[in-house]
Parts: structure tokens; C-alpha cells; sequence
């Protein structure tokens, strides 16, 4: 014969909140191409493409803001890109939090990655003098340049070593910033070298002439390390020169 309308509040328990399955996390890096190099993440070179995995509201809720973070960045949405290399090294957490239309929260914690340390490579020791062909050192009439390098590259094991170590020399005439290549790159097949190698490619190096020599390592992910040193003229007791003059 009539309606009667009465209003009440319904509450939902503590328990009912959003909910997320997983973090997709994968290598956004491709120069240098660390997924096809390494094949794991690499510590200050790798970036994280981040997607949240079943995200969803719970009993007509819908998801309002979401949030990821990992190695002290933060990313505000369900997917995204860090905007940094991560910056550390050994077993990282990647966390997720989403909050719905009442206000839940929701937290995922636990999805771990795995980051190997790295460094760029390291020149510990470089000295460049004149020498004959032989390698033998003459500061006053070497015609050949002899390189003394110690250098090495961060192990980056992923199963196996991923890394290893390669060197490379450039001349120039001394104070020009005109480089030129001296031989092939060399391929240590190894982690670090300590010797000694002469520079044949463009000698005869003139006795009368200084040069810059450039000694670079360079490792698997094509990152450089560089050493310059100078070589000065060979030692004469007097050069007569027609169009220089006495020197």
C-alpha cells in the first residue's frame, strides 16, 4: 500500500582490499644491449621497464593511484620506466602499492632481481717510451713506441663470464688532437692484462718529433677507459734543420 525507504551503511571488513599478483620487471638499457650481452641487470647501466601484473579493485572497487618503487626510485603508476641505472648491486626488491575508490591499500613486496656490481674498466698503469723493434727501450733513437699496461675489467658472471678485456692505441702529433688508430683492437680473451706490447703500426716515429700516445681498455659492454701520455723527441746533441734553423 505504500514505500517505506531506509538508509543504512554498509562497511567492509579490513580484509576486502585491492589486490596485485606480480611485477613484470625487464632490461630498458639497449646501448649498450645488456639482455643479449649479460643477460641479467648490470649496476649503474641498467634501467627497469616495471609493470604491475593483476592489479584490481575488490567487490566493485576500482584502482585510483598506484606506485612503484626500486633501489630508491619511484615510479607513480602501474607501469613505467625507471628514470635512472639502478645504483646498486646483489639482490634488489622491486615494491608495489595500489590504493582503490575506498581508500585501501594494497602492498607487493618480494619480487626480487638480481643486479651484478660493475665498474668501468681501470688503468692502473700506463708508461709509453721509445724502443727498437724488439721492445727494447731507447729514449734516444727508438723509432718504435713500447706501451707498459696494466688494466682490468669488472667480472660480470651470468652462468658464465660475460666480460673481458680489450685495449686499443691511438698517436697523434703532440698537441694536434688528431687521432689515429695503430693496429688492431687487441683481445685479451681474459679479465685484466699486465705486460708489454711495441706500437709498429705508423712507425718509423721520428726522433725529431713528439707525439701523444692514447691507451684505451675497453670491455664487453663497449664502455672506454682512456690514458694519454706524451713521447718526446728522441735525445740528439744538436739538429741542424734548413728550415727550422739550430735546435
Amino acid at each position: 500500500i505504500g514505500t517505506r525507504t531506509s538508509n543504512l551503511t554498509i562497511t567492509a571488513p579490513a580484509s576486502v582490499v585491492p589486490t596485485i599478483s606480480s611485477v613484470s620487471v625487464t632490461e630498458a638499457t639497449t646501448t649498450p644491449d645488456l639482455a643479449s650481452i649479460v643477460g641479467t641487470f648490470v649496476q649503474n647501466l641498467s634501467r627497469l621497464d616495471l609493470d604491475m601484473v593483476g592489479e584490481a579493485g575488490a567487490y566493485g572497487s576500482t584502482i585510483v593511484s598506484a606506485r612503484l618503487s626500486v633501489a630508491g626510485q619511484t615510479i607513480n603508476a602501474a607501469t613505467g620506466t625507471t628514470p635512472n641505472p639502478i645504483g646498486t648491486s646483489g639482490t634488489v626488491t622491486v615494491n608495489a602499492e595500489v590504493t582503490d575508490s575506498r581508500g585501501r591499500v594494497s602492498s607487493f613486496a618480494g619480487q626480487n632481481i638480481t643486479v651484478l656490481a660493475y665498474t668501468v674498466p681501470q688503468i692502473t698503469t700506463v708508461a709509453v717510451q721509445r724502443s727498437n723493434a724488439g721492445g727494447t727501450v731507447d729514449n734516444s733513437g727508438g723509432t718504435y713506441l713500447r706501451v707498459d699496461l696494466t688494466a682490468v675489467v669488472q667480472s660480470l658472471i651470468n652462468t658464465t663470464q660475460r666480460n673481458e678485456l680489450h685495449y686499443r692505441v691511438f698517436t697523434s702529433p703532440q698537441g694536434a688532437n688528431t687521432w689515429t688508430q695503430r693496429g688492431a683492437e687487441i683481445d685479451t680473451n681474459a679479465l685484466s692484462f699486465t705486460g708489454s706490447f711495441v706500437v709498429t703500426a705508423g712507425a718509423p716515429y721520428s726522433v725529431t718529433s713528439s707525439f701523444d700516445v692514447r691507451v684505451e681498455a675497453v670491455d664487453a659492454l663497449n664502455v672506454v677507459t682512456s690514458v694519454i701520455r706524451s713521447v718526446s723527441t728522441g735525445a740528439v746533441l744538436l739538429d741542424l734543420n734548413g728550415n727550422s734553423g739550430v735546435g
